[in-house]
């Protein structure tokens, strides 16, 4: 199933005052099947295709402001119905839960969205097959290619580029209060979310990372709504992640209005793993897993190139322009990894910003409904790729093997201890790639500052707490903390 608004859709000539969006279905093209062994999203979108995606036409994104799913989410599950149905019936009916497995996990894991889920359930007529898909729990699985960043040393900021298909995209910004919190941010699966904000001013997004088969839980757009119902700070959102299972591996980054940030990495069957960076792409820290489908996505280097450049301690608008241009942006849509939207969130401003090349859109929790046009070319054609990249390529190689080497005292003591982590490893990073004499003599000395500098903190830790906390941080007993690094 494709679908898309009526031409004649205009918000601003609603007579009633009540919006009321006219859902144009057309039959669906072949599904294409995502590189690699995962399931994908039936199509949602029209294209015009020949075999595979060479042209893309005009597609639009829509923004829907509905506090409690009515008329709007009734119309959008019927327009995309067809599609969402077809995906997660792909493996066979016996592949998903039934309908009491999975209700009762919803129950279990996530109670506080059980009257939302039971409300959307009764909007399509009690449909079992509905009410089970609804529910999330244990989906087909698919799997997109992402970038992300967070800027905290002015005002807190996250970035992010989401990269896909655009015919298996839902293309719909949500603004909700489902439970009395507001959130907005892309929806994806009906009800789950991409990424998105609420109004205590926290901020989630994802990427996914490959992950081996075996373990059921829930699908991770759902777990970003949740998230974003029930927490205020990075902390909770924490807290929120560690008892809810997930049916795949991601990255999720997180960033709240005091500029606290951290980055979650969820698995099947696994504890979450939170790691000090302001940066994700498509691999769980800093070696991936899985190196080749890494590489099939440039995963490292697009990494590499976010570390790099918020070394730079940049601004906001010279990242963004960073995301709109290669490595970060890419237009190889049909292998399905070419970017959707980088998005723009301001939570200390509650507002976000969809930005393409040529056009950029803000929302907020008070936004109306709303129709936003966006162009794709697929890079595939030279023509066509030329007519999305910018004429000044982004270059990486610079940014990596040459950056600013000053840092001025000012920024330093404004900088978060995520932001000097990342500064020191792009410094020593670069080092290592230089194959300077100078630069190699630079990181013996390095080693041995490190060294020193541990001990330094370790007894600055233990004297602010104890040599118990300093253990915990280190993976060690509190006797072997003690010995390496008291004082002699």
């Amino acid at each position: 199933m494709t679908w898309d608004l009526g031409d004649g859709f205009d918000p601003a000539n609603d007579r009633t005052g009540t919006t009321t969006l006219t859902w144009v279905t057309r039959p669906a093209g072949r599904d294409v099947a995502h590189p690699g062994s995962f399931g994908v999203k039936i199509t949602l979108t029209g294209v015009r295709r020949q075999g595979t995606l060479d042209v893309v036409t005009e597609l639009r994104f829509y923004g829907i402001s509905e506090p409690i799913p009515g008329a709007r989410w009734q119309q959008l599950f019927t327009a995309t119905w067809a599609g969402y149905r077809a995906w997660y019936l792909s493996e066979g009916d016996a592949a998903r839960p039934s309908l009491g497995t999975a209700t009762d996990m919803l129950h279990r894991y996530m109670p506080e969205l059980v009257p939302t889920w039971e409300h959307l359930v009764a909007l399509v007529h009690h449909d079992p097959t509905a009410a089970r898909m609804l529910t999330l729990y244990d989906p087909p699985r698919f799997l997109p290619g992402c970038s992300q960043a967070v800027l905290t040393h002015d005002h807190p900021v996250l970035i992010r580029n989401y990269d896909y298909r655009p015919d298996l995209c839902e293309r719909v910004v949500y603004s909700s209060a489902f439970r009395g919190r507001r959130v907005i941010g892309s929806s994806d699966c009906l009800w789950g979310l991409l990424d998105g904000m609420n109004d205590a001013g926290l901020v989630v997004s994802l990427t996914a990372v490959p992950s081996p088969v075996g373990q059921t839980g829930f699908a991770i757009p759902l777990v970003v709504r949740y998230v974003l119902e029930m927490a205020e700070s990075v902390p909770e959102a924490i807290a929120v992640l560690s008892r809810v299972p997930v049916n795949m591996a991601y990255n999720l980054t997180l960033l709240d209005r005091r500029a606290d940030t951290a980055t979650v990495f969820v698995a099947p069957g696994a504890r979450p793993e939170v790691f000090a960076s302001p940066v994700a792409t498509n691999h769980r820290g800093r070696v991936p897993d899985d190196p080749a489908h890494a590489h099939s996505l440039r995963s490292v280097e697009r990494r590499q190139v976010l570390l790099a450049l918020l070394a730079r301690l940049p601004d906001v608008e010279t990242v963004v322009d960073a995301f709109l241009q290669p490595p970060l942006y890419v237009t190889d849509y049909s292998r399905g990894f070419g970017t959707m939207y980088t998005a723009v969130y301001r939570p200390d401003r509650g507002i976000v910003d969809y930005v393409w090349p040529d056009s950029v859109w803000r929302r907020d929790f008070d936004s109306p409904d709303a129709v936003h046009p966006v162009s794709y070319r697929d890079g595939g054609d030279p023509a066509l790729a030329a007519a999305v990249e910018p004429q000044e390529p982004f270059d990486a190689s610079d940014l990596l093997l040459q950056p600013d080497p000053v840092c001025s005292r000012e920024q330093l003591d404004r900088a978060t201890p995520a932001e000097l982590a990342e500064l020191a490893e792009a410094a020593v990073v670069t080092l290592a790639r230089s194959g300077d004499p100078a630069a190699f003599g630079h990181l013996l000395a390095l080693t041995q500052v490190t060294g020193e500098s541990l001990g330094t903190a370790a007894r600055a830790l233990a004297g602010r707490s104890s040599w118990s906390g300093v253990a915990d941080v280190a993976g060690t007993t509190r006797q072997a903390a003690w010995e390496r690094w008291r004082a002699r």
